[in-house]
């Protein structure tokens, strides 16, 4: 299949995994309707999304502002991952040009999936994603190994789905900051 679909993914998870692959590639391909999307079916996601983006913004630290592949990117801060907040992104500064690129195109794929999850999106994915983010700090402060990132189905699909929005993005050379 690809390389974020792992043996150990379970049934439901695989399905999910799948349904997000081929629904974000249809959005990409038509970004009114995740628009749409984002400010109807997934109005919760991004309701959330925006009350988080508000404090972000109010937060007296350097922002660097730019679009990436048609999607808003602020950065700030150092040392922690990403956010998606609907229709922005959120990434640390000064984690290096792969990282960020990497977190960048993850977070993109968690905006589709707001988009598609709808109502359900906070509940299967966003609250999920942050536990399990604070988890694997948690571990590796502690010095214990963690789990491949991408295995379970709604990280792994928002690395794949954003991954591939991006490559369709760069090839047509549209909106790349």
């Amino acid at each position: 299949m690809d390389g974020y679909s792992l043996k150990n993914r379970t049934f439901l998870g695989e399905k999910l995994f799948c349904l997000m692959e081929k629904a974000g590639a249809f959005l990409g391909e038509h970004m009114w309707l995740w628009v749409i999307l984002n400010l109807t079916w997934g109005l919760l996601g991004t309701s959330i999304g925006l009350l988080i983006s508000g404090v972000i913004f109010l937060l007296p630290v350097k922002k660097t502002y730019s679009r990436v592949y048609g999607v808003p990117r602020v950065m700030f801060g150092d040392n922690w991952g990403g956010l998606s907040c609907s229709f922005f992104t959120f990434v640390a500064n000064n984690m290096g040009e792969e990282w960020t690129e990497h977190v960048t195109r993850h977070e993109i794929g968690h905006t589709f999936q707001n988009a598609v999850l709808g109502p359900f999106f906070p509940f299967l994915v966003m609250i999920p994603s942050m536990v399990r983010y604070h988890i694997f700090r948690i571990r590796r402060a502690k010095g214990k190994p963690n789990p491949d990132y991408d295995a379970i189905w709604f990280e792994g699909s928002a690395t794949s789905v954003g991954s591939e929005y991006a490559e369709r993005r760069r090839d047509k050379k549209v909106d790349i900051a």
